[in-house]
């Protein structure tokens, strides 16, 4: 019996040596055909499985939801923070948010690539005025995707002809590269959040 543990162990070994041989020379040699810019960066997957999402000045027109979290597959709307926008052309419109949260803030702007530029819209509170918010550029959610200045306070209008008062940012940019595109919008239509 020890005999055959010994033969064994042997066997193994030798099988080890041979292995690092044949595959140690091949490996220290690059193959000079290989190249990282051979592999398409848009494509590969990520940790997950899933492949990054394409450019949203590709989307189709229409209404997208857009995540910094994948989908959950349940019955939340959404995870992370999340664009909900209509696009028409290069045109976007919607609002930008915490899914299940009064913390959302209304864009209107041009797309390019995974970046909206143009305006945003907040509603002021009682009690708020716009000497409250920040003149100077600041990031408006805690991961730093949308950065807002210039406001100014103005009144607005609803469908239903109420009047409210609201901040109007003059410059909005809001950066949605690495969020995911959901299959169809989740969270409630921007119709009924924005003026």
């Amino acid at each position: 019996m020890l005999t055959k543990r010994r033969f064994a162990i042997v066997g193994l070994i030798f099988l080890l040596v041979v292995s690092v041989l044949l595959c140690g020379g091949a490996a220290a040699k690059p193959d000079p055909e290989l190249s990282l810019k051979a592999m398409p960066s848009s494509k590969a997957p990520n940790k997950r499985g899933e492949k990054p999402q394409a450019a949203i000045a590709t989307f189709n027109n229409g209404n997208h939801q857009v995540c910094s979290q994948p989908d959950p597959q349940s019955w939340q709307d959404g995870e992370g923070v999340c664009f909900v926008f209509d696009k028409t052309g290069k045109q976007v419109a919607g609002y930008y948010g915490y899914p299940h949260s009064d913390r959302f803030i209304c864009m209107k702007g041009t797309v390019n690539h995974n970046q909206v530029v143009g305006e945003a819209f907040s509603l002021l509170w009682e009690g708020e005025t716009v000497s409250d918010v920040s003149q100077v550029p600041f990031k408006w959610d805690q991961e730093g995707h949308l950065t807002l200045s210039q406001p100014e306070e103005v009144r607005l209008a609803d469908r239903r002809d109420r009047n409210f008062s609201a901040i109007h940012f003059q410059t909005a940019t809001l950066d949605l590269d690495n969020f995911h595109h959901y299959e169809k919008p989740k969270m409630k239509s921007p119709l009924d959040l924005c003026p």
